[in-house]
C-alpha cells in the first residue's frame, strides 16, 4: 500500500512531468515555425545565387541581398539559441524547481545542500542535454559536424554523477564521505541502481513517444497510463532506495 509520503512526490512528479510535455510541445511547435521561414529564405537565397550568376554586381539591389542573407542569418540563430539555451536551461529549472520539493518531503534536505549535491549532476546534465540538441541540429544540417563522441560521454559521468547523487541525497552527509560509501557498498547498491535507472530510462522514452504521437496526432492513451504506472514505480523505488542508502553506516 503507498504511503502518503510516496503519494505527494508522485502527484508533484506527474505535475512536473506534464510542464515537461507541455514546455518540450511548445518547443517544438516555435522551432518548427523557425524551419519553416529558413526553408522560405533558402529558396530566396537559392534564387539570388541564380541571379547573381547571370546578372552584372553593380546593376543588382545589394541592399535586399544583404536584407535576405541578414534575416536567414538572424533566424537561424534564433532557432539555435531556442534549442540550445531556452530549452535545456528551462528543463534544469523546472527540475531543480520541482525536484527539490519531492526531496525535501522525502528526507527534508536543505535548499544548500540539494544544490549543492545537484552541481555536478546539473552540469552533466546541462552538458548531456546540449550535446542531444547539437546532435538533432546536424540531423537537420544547422552544423556541420556530429556530436556523437561528446554526447556518450557526457551520458556516460551522468549515470555515474547520478549515482552519487542519490547518495548525497540520502544520507545528507558530506560529498566526501558520500563517494567514499558509493565505492564501498557499489557492489550492494549496484542492483537497485540499475533498476532504477531501466526505469527512468523508460520515463524519458515515454515522454518522447507522447512527444511524437502528439506531433502526429496519434492517440495517446496507452502510453500516456504507461507512464502514469513508471512514475508511481519511480516514486516506490525512490524511496526504497533512499531507506537501503540511508541504512548504510
Amino acid at each position: 500500500m503507498l504511503n502518503k509520503k510516496i503519494i505527494s512526490t508522485t502527484v508533484i512528479e506527474i505535475i512536473f512531468t506534464v510542464l515537461l510535455i507541455f514546455l518540450l510541445v511548445f518547443i517544438r511547435e516555435k522551432s518548427l515555425s523557425y524551419l519553416y521561414d529558413i526553408q522560405s529564405y533558402s529558396e530566396d537565397i537559392n534564387s539570388l545565387g541564380e541571379t547573381l550568376a547571370t546578372q552584372n554586381l553593380t546593376s543588382y539591389n545589394q541592399e535586399e541581398a544583404g536584407s535576405i542573407v541578414k534575416d536567414f542569418d538572424s533566424i537561424l540563430n534564433k532557432a539555435l539559441f531556442l534549442l540550445q539555451f531556452v530549452l535545456p536551461m528551462s528543463i534544469i529549472l523546472l527540475s531543480l524547481i520541482f525536484y527539490f520539493v519531492i526531496w525535501k518531503l522525502i528526507n527534508n534536505i536543505s535548499l544548500m545542500k540539494f544544490f549543492l549535491y545537484s552541481i555536478s549532476l546539473l552540469i552533466m546534465l546541462l552538458l548531456t542535454i546540449y550535446f542531444t540538441l547539437s546532435q538533432i541540429a546536424y540531423n537537420y544540417a544547422f552544423i556541420e559536424e556530429s556530436p556523437i563522441a561528446w554526447l556518450l560521454i557526457s551520458l556516460f559521468f551522468l549515470i555515474i554523477f547520478y549515482y552519487f547523487y542519490l547518495i548525497c541525497l540520502s544520507t545528507g552527509k558530506p560529498l566526501k564521505e558520500c563517494c567514499k560509501i558509493g565505492i564501498k557498498k557499489l557492489r550492494y547498491l549496484s542492483l537497485f541502481y540499475i533498476l532504477n535507472i531501466i526505469t527512468n530510462a523508460l520515463y524519458v522514452l515515454l515522454i518522447f513517444v507522447l512527444f511524437f504521437l502528439s506531433f502526429v496526432g496519434a492517440s495517446i492513451i496507452i502510453p500516456s497510463v504507461s507512464l502514469l504506472v513508471v512514475i508511481i514505480v519511480i516514486n516506490i523505488q525512490r524511496q526504497h532506495l533512499v531507506k537501503k542508502i540511508s541504512k548504510i553506516n
